[in-house]
């Protein structure tokens, strides 16, 4: 079993963020220019603040994640507790209670 808290497709998420960093840098540097001589230059303000927005949002899903990932281990490694009620013993298997008598 893999306990290590890193996941396969963490590997791509610092490109992700790397590329989303640039391209907003550089369509924000587009539209902030005087020399809008095209029509297409003064979309680089709307573009450059979506892509980021979305470099914003993707830095933040990453650390929810990461948290979630180490909660998700630390809950994995806690003993499971076992239910009592009467003549039956109920334990947690995944999401059902199975009964030991």
């Amino acid at each position: 079993m893999n306990t290590s808290n890193t996941h396969p497709a963490h590997s791509i998420h610092p490109k992700v963020h790397t590329i989303l960093l640039a391209l907003s840098v550089a369509f924000l540097a587009i539209g902030f220019s005087a020399a809008a001589i095209n029509v297409y230059c003064y979309l680089g303000l709307p573009i450059g603040t979506i892509l980021f927005g979305l470099y914003l949002i993707t830095k933040v899903l990453d650390k929810e994640m990461a948290a979630y990932v180490q909660d998700q281990h630390q809950h994995d490694s806690a003993p499971v507790p076992a239910v009592a009620t009467g003549n039956s013993t109920f334990v947690p298997r995944g999401r059902t209670l199975v009964a030991c008598r």
